[in-house]
């Protein structure tokens, strides 16, 4: 299935160096995803989901499922930086990295080695990022919603297409 990927056409090449391999790969495997993959092992960009930065900023945990919910309505409408202030402040310090991840998934291929952590059977096949990915999706779409509110017809655009990339790369490749 990787015939004709190389790390400058993978998405996922593109994605790890993002977010960094050992962040997401787990150490049994991530040599061999990375040989495989003919893919860089890089620290990745200082990232948090927005839960991870609410409780950096000493949220609770009531306090961070409210605010999850509250995210979770701003993907489904247009909002301003007064209707979630928290989230508005999230977008602000880490859109270098939504950028990012938008820029990863414009790449044409996605090939994601799979490497049997038990080195035979396909049960035990990770599928490392995947929950980074959620976060990251959900993240470009609360702030999809919060450019369009703001007449930000590129960004709303931009964002929404990185979000029908990585789904199309994730699904069909």
């Amino acid at each position: 299935y990787g015939k004709g990927v190389t790390p400058e056409n993978n998405a996922f090449a593109a994605w790890l160096q993002v977010v960094g391999a050992r962040n997401v790969v787990v150490p049994k495997i991530r040599e061999q995803v990375l040989k495989m993959g003919g893919i860089q092992d890089g620290e990745g960009m200082k990232w948090q989901s927005y839960g991870e930065f609410l409780k950096a900023h000493g949220a609770d945990d009531a306090a961070v499922s409210a605010a999850l919910d509250d995210e979770a309505r701003m993907r489904n409408r247009l909002w301003t930086a007064d209707d979630c202030r928290s989230l508005a402040d999230y977008h602000e310090k880490f859109g270098a990295y939504l950028d990012a991840v938008r820029e990863a998934f414009s790449r044409k291929q996605y090939w994601m080695p799979y490497v049997s952590s038990d080195g035979r059977t396909m049960m035990h096949v990770l599928l490392p990022s995947l929950a980074r990915l959620k976060d990251a999706a959900n993240s470009l779409a609360a702030r999809a919603t919060f450019h369009a509110k703001a007449g930000n017809f590129d960004g709303f655009l931009s964002d929404v297409v990185a979000i029908k990339q990585m789904a199309k790369h994730l699904i069909s490749d």
